[in-house]
Order: structure tokens, then C-alpha cells, then sequence
């Protein structure tokens, strides 16, 4: 096997491992740091300056992996509550807004728990 060749099959592979190394991996810090300021375009920054956010919100954009449909958020949020606010008219589970929390539990007073203690001995 010639030396070309050899450095060649070791390009495709270590760039195969590569690949599938970043397909297993979730993102680090500082990619999840850009992928959110991006996602949210501003003005300006702390400590970087607003243009870079800018050309990365027109990457993801074309990339198609952002999409700003915001009906389409609103109208997944009012079925989601509109769907659990007929299973509270149902019953099926209790309101977390200042609902019913059930029967309050009466503590013992302290007569009542040595009473108790005598009874079990």
C-alpha cells in the first residue's frame, strides 16, 4: 500500500469517527450559548457584538432549523390547555390554581398520642 493511500483511508475513517462522535454528543457550552442568542436576535450584547448573532439567525433561518411560527406555538398552547381544562371539569386531576387539596389532617394533641402509645403497649 502506497503512502497516498494510506494517509488517504486514514482522512476517511478518523473523519467517519468524527462524524459519528458529533451525531452522539450534545451540544457544549459555548454552542448552546450561540444557538440561543441567535435564537433571540438583539441589538446588542455583553460580550459579543450584534452581528454575529445576526448572520448566525440567518443561518439557522435557511438551514430550516429555526422557524418562527408563532400561530402555530399559540394554537399547540391553547389546545394543550383547552384538552386540561376538560379533564378538570371531569375530575381527573385536581387543580394546581388554588384548587382542592383535599381533607386537612388534624394533628393529635399530645394527650392523644401518649393515650395511643399506652394503647399499643
Amino acid at each position: 500500500m502506497s503512502p497516498k493511500r494510506a494517509l488517504a483511508i486514514l482522512i476517511v475513517v478518523s473523519g467517519l469517527v468524527r462524524l459519528a462522535a458529533a451525531g452522539t454528543l450534545g451540544l457544549g457550552n459555548d454552542e448552546a450559548y450561540h444557538f440561543l442568542y441567535a435564537v433571540h436576535p438583539d441589538l446588542s450584547y455583553y460580550d459579543h457584538p450584534p452581528m454575529l448573532a445576526w448572520v448566525e439567525t440567518i443561518g439557522l433561518t435557511l438551514s430550516g432549523a429555526v422557524r418562527k411560527n408563532k400561530k402555530a406555538n399559540t394554537k399547540k398552547k391553547q389546545e394543550e390547555r383547552r384538552q386540561r381544562d376538560e379533564k378538570e371539569k371531569k375530575g381527573d386531576i385536581r387543580q394546581k390554581r388554588g384548587g382542592t387539596k383535599g381533607p386537612k389532617k388534624r394533628k393529635k394533641s399530645r394527650g392523644e398520642s401518649q393515650r395511643n402509645r399506652k394503647r399499643m403497649e
